[in-house]
């Protein structure tokens, strides 16, 4: 039996607050992005266009190298709508739009590691490393969905 004043007895929720600072900061710096990113970068397209049209040229070249049979892909910018396409025969055949380029996972994950408590220099290796791997893991994810698109 356990004696009366025991810490065993007591139902007290645990509350950290530097995990709860954490969120609190991270819930600002999230919403300073979104609202910036909405009101100024997108409508101008200054990070969207070149990252699009940059993983347009990179799922590009990994199908072009992937199906050597069939008749090489090039891309074009859309002058219009928001996205660059995969071209065949002088024809759109995949339309890859500015929403599928992973800015807010990249800035997200950017973010967090940034509001960590480590040195700025492993956040910087850390942060560097991250939005590399997500662009490639971006790059097969698009390149994958073609394939899938194309073969059914």
């Amino acid at each position: 039996m356990l004696p009366e004043n025991s810490n065993l007895n007591k139902k007290q929720p645990v509350f950290n607050k530097r995990i709860v600072g954490f969120f609190i900061r991270l819930f600002i710096l999230l919403s300073i992005w979104f609202v910036c990113y909405n009101v100024i970068l997108k409508p101008s397209r200054i990070i969207d266009k070149p990252l699009t049209n940059f993983l347009t040229s990179s799922v590009t070249k990994g199908i072009n190298i992937l199906s050597p049979n069939t008749s090489t892909l090039s891309w074009e910018e859309d002058p219009v709508r928001n996205c660059s396409y995969l071209t065949q025969n002088g024809q759109s055949i995949f339309e890859i739009f500015d929403v599928c380029n992973g800015i807010d996972l990249m800035f997200i994950y950017a973010g967090i590691i940034f509001l960590l408590p480590y040195s700025l220099k492993r956040k910087i290796a850390y942060s560097i490393g991250g939005i590399v791997a997500i662009t490639i893991f971006n790059i097969i994810r698009i390149s994958s969905l073609y394939f899938i698109y194309v073969r059914c």
